[in-house]
C-alpha cells in the first residue's frame, strides 16, 4: 500500500473502532432531553457516535463522557415528510456531555437530505 493510502485506512479504522466502543447512553435507553433524532435508531446512533469522536478531539486527556441533556435551538416552520421520512426540513440542537465530571457542550445542525436521510454538522457552542 502506497504511503499516502496508508493514512486515511488508519483514520476510517480510529473511525470505526471510535464507534463500536463507548456507550453515549444505555444500550436501548432514550436519548435525554427534547432531541428529534431519538426517532431513528440509526440516525442517533450516528450522531451520538459522530458527537463522542468529536469530543474526544476537543480533549484527550479523558477517556470517560456521556450525553447528558439535548435542546433544540432552532427550527424551520416548514416539514415535509414522504412516506413517514422526513424529506425536507433544518434544525439544531446543543447537546451537552459529561465528559470526566466537567460539562461540554456542541450545537448540532441538522438537514433532510431530500431522500429520507438526515445530514448534520458539529461545532463547538
Amino acid at each position: 500500500m502506497a504511503p499516502l493510502m496508508r493514512a486515511p485506512a488508519a483514520l476510517l479504522a480510529l473511525l470505526a473502532l471510535t464507534a463500536c466502543t463507548g456507550a453515549p447512553h444505555a444500550t436501548g435507553a432514550p436519548l435525554p432531553g427534547e432531541t428529534r433524532v431519538a426517532t431513528s435508531a440509526i440516525l442517533a446512533n450516528d450522531v451520538a457516535s459522530s458527537i463522542m469522536f468529536f469530543d474526544a478531539l476537543q480533549d484527550t486527556t479523558c477517556d470517560s463522557r456521556r450525553v447528558v441533556d439535548t435542546r433544540i435551538v432552532a427550527e424551520d416552520e416548514v416539514y415535509m415528510f414522504r412516506e413517514g421520512r422526513l424529506v425536507q426540513g433544518k434544525w439544531s440542537e446543543v447537546w451537552t456531555l459529561d465528559r470526566c465530571g466537567k460539562t461540554a457542550r456542541h450545537r448540532l445542525d441538522f438537514e433532510a437530505d431530500g431522500r429520507g436521510g438526515t445530514t448534520f454538522g458539529i461545532s463547538v457552542v
